[in-house]
C-alpha cells in the first residue's frame, strides 16, 4: 500500500508539471499520464472504499465496476 501512495504522490507532480505546460507532451504521453493517473486513483478508491460498499455500487455504476475489476 505504501507503494501506492508513493506513486500517487509523483503522479501529482507529474500531473500540476503537465498543467503547467500541457504542449511540453505529446498527445501519446498526456493519454499514458491520464491512464496512470486513473489507474491510481482507482487503486486508492478501491483501498478506502469498505468491500461490501463496493461490490453493492458495481451493480450500478460501469465507475464502480472498473474499480471492482482492478481490485481482483
Amino acid at each position: 500500500m505504501a507503494e501506492l501512495h508513493q506513486r500517487g504522490v509523483e503522479l501529482v507532480a507529474q500531473l500540476l508539471d503537465a498543467a503547467d505546460d500541457p504542449h511540453a507532451l505529446t498527445g501519446q504521453d498526456m493519454q499514458a499520464l491520464l491512464r496512470e493517473a486513473a489507474r491510481i486513483l482507482s487503486g486508492l478508491l478501491t483501498r478506502d472504499m469498505p468491500t461490501s460498499r463496493l461490490h453493492d455500487e458495481a451493480e450500478a455504476d460501469p465507475l464502480a465496476r472498473i474499480t471492482v475489476q482492478s481490485a481482483n
